[in-house]
């Protein structure tokens, strides 16, 4: 009599891999007003202008953060769009991100528009105000 060799019909090798992911950390905590390097100059680094008006810019989108701040308690909205008509979302959430592409916390808002949400970085805000009618914002 022969002899029988088992031979399965799916690959037995034994395989290691390893993956890193990175898991979206939004809004963990509130606006670090006190430890965020607001001034970092990579912030304004693709503005077109002199050092004045990009201290101007950087005061002005922490202006636009404080407003968005009052979301809770108000029928807060905001823009980052840059075309006309500016195109308003509600505001539904605000605080430090870490996600791509930066992957460290940084202030960030939630916007609620027509196609759903969007976290948006807060260098990107061209406008936010408080609205007196809790009326839909579109």
């Amino acid at each position: 009599m022969g002899t029988m060799t088992y031979k399965p019909a799916f690959d037995t090798t034994v395989r290691t891999t390893t993956v890193t992911e990175r898991h979206n950390t939004m809004h963990t905590k509130a606006v670090d007003w006190n430890e965020y390097p607001f001034d970092d100059p990579s912030h304004t680094a693709g503005l077109c202008c002199n050092k004045e008006g990009k201290l101007r810019a950087v005061e002005k989108w922490k202006e636009y953060l404080r407003i968005c701040e009052w979301f809770e308690n108000k029928n807060v909205v905001a823009s980052n769009y840059v075309g006309w008509p500016r195109i308003w979302d509600r505001v539904i959430g605000v605080g430090m991100a870490s996600a791509w592409p930066y992957w460290k916390p940084r202030p960030t808002v939630l916007l609620q528009g027509t196609l759903g949400v969007e976290w948006v970085d807060w260098t990107s805000l061209t406008g936010a105000e408080i609205r007196d009618t809790k009326e839909p914002t579109r």
